[in-house]
């Protein structure tokens, strides 16, 4: 596989995931069946419009890309959110070098369908709130990085 290539999962749709080019945020979906299990190194989400959000494992470093933009999680100096509604969450990210960066997502209606799966969180249903607690919790940072968590 090109070394530029990784494996990210869906993270709305669970047998869903995408080849995902680290170099150039190239992305292609595909499917598995509900027996296989495909290792991957991180998340992403793709809007309907095409845009994209995801957190990886990269070279032993965890990763963000937001549409075009590509930061290191190690770079974040802060994270606000900004806007948190059922539909729509826009954060705040500070870079080391004082730069912000502004994320948003949508949040489509169909993740509020009848979940019954317990112990259900807000994360669960947004990726960049999913990102902001990575953020703020070394040990999920440590968990992220360790090969163990996505076998």
């Amino acid at each position: 596989m090109d070394e530029y290539i990784t494996i990210l999962r869906d993270y709305d749709v669970y047998k869903s995931y995408f080849r995902f080019n680290v170099k150039n945020a190239a992305v292609e979906r595909f499917f598995v069946n509900d027996k296989e299990r495909i290792p991957s190194v991180g998340y992403i989400k793709v809007s309907e419009k095409g845009e994209i959000i995801a957190i990886y494992r990269y070279r032993g470093e965890l990763h963000v890309n937001y549409c075009e933009q590509h930061f290191l999680l190690k770079d974040v100096q802060s994270i606000e959110i900004l806007i948190d509604s059922r539909y729509l969450v826009k954060m705040k990210i500070v870079l080391g070098d004082s730069e912000s960066v502004i994320l948003s997502e949508e949040i489509t209606t169909e993740q509020f369908i009848c979940d019954y799966t317990p112990f259900v969180d807000e994360e669960d249903f947004s990726i960049l709130k999913f990102i902001n607690n990575i953020f703020k919790n070394e040990g999920r940072q440590a968990r992220f990085l360790d090969d163990s968590y996505y076998t």
